[in-house]
């Protein structure tokens, strides 16, 4: 299509050379009103799926909610969004050249949300009282004309998670993993068991990096809001073995997987989806019952922390929503920059590293990488039997193979006698038969 009249007050439109299509409009005078005069709707002409009018700035505007609300948003789904919605070919270049633009305009949310952390905090303390909000920044050095400070780390613990830590089972996990943001920032958790043997979150923390420094930080916080060091019996024969490992990880990897895709989203909406997250597990209070049978009081038999009464009152806690954004209170503390990144070398690695005893990516195997290895040869560690050293049969077949060399020996003087004995016999047969000659 082509525009030959297009002003402020007429717009013309048309096919290419040799199609009779045409649209004319006009505005209507004092108003902002356009009305379509004419309107020619037969084409002579095939239809042309590229148009030059969809432009990368045009498409991107199209598509940059979309790829707020799903940022794993790939190249073929754009296309096949301006087919089936516009009906309209996107070429591979185009649409990269969007999804890259757009993606701009995402991460500059990334980048935005650092300022309203100040307002988000105070929101929090506002709507949960007696909950531990900790925000450390960096200073910038004296001279710089921009003075805003840089994000270090956020370490947050509601109040309502504090009472129900208190009636739970006193069985903390801990892990970190890294968030899928602009700035590289990693999240540490803290998780606890219920009385049902279920999850329930405690605090977490926003770092910069997965270090001693920051590890330290975050558990004087959490000891700090638990009342302190708690000591427990069963303390006293706790090993870390694969039980533990089972009992303890695997309750954070839940949780890490459970905030999968709000790792992808700017700051303040991935915080707003974690405390939602939090009042979920909170408030799932689900009550049971134990039947008597056989006038055996089970009660008696069940420790405090598995009874109904101790399951209700740790989820009797609420944590409390906030307002919308517009309603947040504004602070005196300057905006924050977003932490200093440095970017590594090579492309960005989207998956955590899988340990030693965990399934691989094809569900089928437990990786055998880190574990130790043991000959089935000479059963010793630290190799296989295609490297090892020893020649020959394996140890418990050597055993085995004396036999069989005892039982050849034992037939070998058995042949050996046979011949003896029968060279005795041979004689005294001859001379007898000679003596009865003789007497003849």
């Amino acid at each position: 299509m082509k525009f030959t009249k297009n002003d402020k007050v007429r717009v013309r439109v048309r096919c290419k050379d040799g199609c009779q299509w045409e649209a004319y409009c006009s505005k209507f005078p004092n108003e902002e009103t356009w009305q379509l005069r004419k309107l020619v709707d037969k084409h002579e002409c095939s239809r042309d799926y590229n148009v030059k009018m969809m432009t990368t700035k045009w498409l991107r505007k199209r598509i940059q909610n979309s790829l707020k609300n799903n940022p794993r948003m790939k190249i073929k789904d754009i296309k096949v969004k301006a087919q089936r919605k516009w009906n309209m070919g996107v070429n591979k270049t185009k649409a990269i050249r969007v999804v890259f633009r757009a993606r701009d305009m995402v991460d500059g949310s990334f980048l935005g949300d650092y300022t309203r952390i100040y307002p988000y905090c105070h929101e929090i303390l506002r709507a949960n009282l007696w909950s531990t909000v900790k925000l450390n920044v960096d200073p910038v050095p004296e001279g710089n004309d921009d003075q805003r400070p840089y994000f270090r780390r956020l370490y947050v613990c509601f109040a309502a998670c504090k009472e129900s830590f208190k009636l739970s089972i006193h069985i903390i996990g801990l892990d970190g993993c890294f968030l899928k943001g602009l700035c590289g920032v990693k999240i540490l958790v803290a998780i606890d068991r219920n009385p049902n043997d279920q999850m329930l979150p405690i605090a977490f923390a926003l770092v910069e990096g997965e270090n001693i420094d920051n590890w330290t930080w975050f558990l004087q916080l959490l000891i700090d809001d638990l009342g302190g060091v708690y000591y427990h019996p069963w303390m006293n024969c706790c090993q870390v073995t694969n039980k533990c490992v089972t009992l303890l990880n695997n309750m954070s990897e839940a949780f890490n997987r459970v905030i999968l895709e709000s790792k992808s989203k700017p700051l303040v909406t991935m915080l707003e989806e974690i405390k939602t997250y939090f009042m979920e597990r909170i408030s799932d209070g689900h009550i049971f019952e134990v039947k008597h049978s056989r006038n055996f009081i089970f009660e008696d038999y069940i420790p405090q922390y598995y009874k109904k009464s101790r399951y209700v009152a740790v989820y009797k806690p609420v944590i409390y929503p906030v307002n919308g954004s517009n309603l947040w209170e504004r602070v005196q503390y300057l905006d924050v920059h977003p932490p200093k990144y440095r970017k590594m070398l090579g492309r960005p690695m989207k998956k955590r590293n899988i340990s030693q005893g965990e399934i691989d990516g094809t569900d089928r195997k437990i990786r055998r990488i880190g574990m130790i290895l043991k000959c089935s040869r000479c059963k010793k560690s630290g190799h296989n039997k295609a490297i090892c050293e020893v020649t020959g049969p394996a140890q418990p077949t050597q055993q085995f193979s004396q036999q069989p060399s005892q039982a050849t020996s034992h037939q070998t003087a058995q042949h050996a006698a046979q011949p003896t004995q029968q060279s005795s016999q041979q004689p005294t047969q001859a001379t007898s038969h000679q003596i009865d000659q003789h007497v003849a």
